[in-house]
C-alpha cells in the first residue's frame, strides 16, 4: 500500500485542475471575507473573525466542499480512463492495497485542503481585526472538528462513486451537481433530517443560534450567540458519518474487487 500511496502522491503533484480549483476556492473565500471585513450589523466597525464564523462562515462551507470531488476523482480513478491502473495489478499489487492506498490518500488530501480553504479567511480576519467576543476560539475549533466527520463521509461517498463510475471528469461534474443539490436541500429541510446527507449535516453545524437586543436611544443591535452544539447533534454527526463512511468504502471495495477492469 505504501508504494501505491507514493506513486499516487507523485502523480497528484502533476494534476493541474485540483491545484487551480484549490487556489480559486481559497481566493474566493478570502475575497468574500474582505468584502465583508468593513461591515457588521451596526455598520460602525470592521467585523471580527468570530463574527465572520457565526454569520458568514456557512457560505464558505458550501463553496469549499467543491474541492472534494476534484481531488477524489483524479486520485481514485484518474488511471482508469487510459487503463494504466492495470499496471498496478500486473506488477503484483493486491486490489485491497490499490483501493485503500488510493482512497486514504484522496481522503487525507481532500480533508487537509478543505481545512485550509475554510480557515485561511478566519486567520486573515483575526490578524486584521482580532478574534472578537461572539464565540471563543475553542468553540470554533470544536465545530470545525465536528465538521470533519461529514467531510470525511462525503469523501468516502465520492470514493465509492469513483471506483464504480471510473471516470474522474464525471465525478468532478457530478460532484458539482450533488453539492448544489445538498445546499438546496439544506434550505428546504429547515433543521429536520439534516443528518441524511453529508452536505446538510455540514450546513447544520455551521448554524449558530443567537439572540438580539436593540438599543432604544441609538438604534444599535447586539447579538448573543450560543455556540453549544446539542448532544443529539454531536452523536448523530459522529455515528451516522462513521457508519455511512464505512459502508461507502465497503461498497466501493467490493465493486473494485470484483471488477474485470475493462
Amino acid at each position: 500500500m505504501r508504494n501505491i500511496i507514493k506513486s499516487q502522491l507523485y502523480q497528484f503533484r502533476k494534476e493541474k485542475i485540483p491545484f487551480f480549483v484549490f487556489v480559486g476556492l481559497t481566493a474566493l473565500n478570502i475575497f468574500s471575507a474582505l468584502l465583508n471585513s468593513n461591515l457588521n450589523f451596526n455598520n460602525t466597525e470592521p467585523i471580527t473573525a468570530s463574527t465572520y464564523v457565526t454569520t458568514y462562515f456557512i457560505s464558505a462551507l458550501l463553496t469549499s466542499v467543491f474541492i472534494i470531488p476534484v481531488i477524489v476523482g483524479p486520485v481514485c480513478c484518474g488511471d482508469f480512463t487510459d487503463k494504466t491502473s492495470n499496471y498496478e495489478i500486473l506488477s503484483g499489487h493486491l486490489r485491497r492495497d490499490i483501493f485503500f492506498g488510493r482512497s486514504l490518500m484522496a481522503i487525507l488530501i481532500a480533508l487537509i485542503e478543505w481545512i485550509i480553504i475554510v480557515i485561511v479567511p478566519v486567520i486573515m480576519l483575526t490578524v486584521m481585526n482580532g478574534w472578537g467576543t461572539d464565540i471563543t476560539v475553542g468553540d470554533a475549533v470544536f465545530r470545525l472538528f465536528l465538521m470533519s466527520f461529514p467531510i470525511i463521509r462525503m469523501c468516502c461517498e465520492f470514493v465509492m462513486l469513483a471506483f464504480i463510475i471510473k471516470n474522474p471528469y464525471i465525478i468532478m461534474a457530478g460532484g458539482y451537481i450533488i453539492v448544489m443539490l445538498g445546499g438546496i436541500l439544506a434550505n428546504i429541510s429547515q433543521g429536520t433530517g439534516w443528518f441524511f446527507m453529508s452536505t446538510t449535516n455540514l450546513m447544520q453545524l455551521g448554524i449558530f443560534d443567537f439572540w438580539a437586543t436593540y438599543g432604544l436611544s441609538d438604534g444599535t443591535s447586539n447579538f448573543i450567540y450560543d455556540a453549544v452544539v446539542p448532544a443529539q447533534d454531536i452523536i448523530l454527526t459522529i455515528v451516522v458519518s462513521t457508519v455511512v463512511s464505512i459502508g461507502a468504502l465497503a461498497i466501493g471495495y467490493i465493486f473494485f474487487k470484483n471488477d474485470d477492469m475493462n
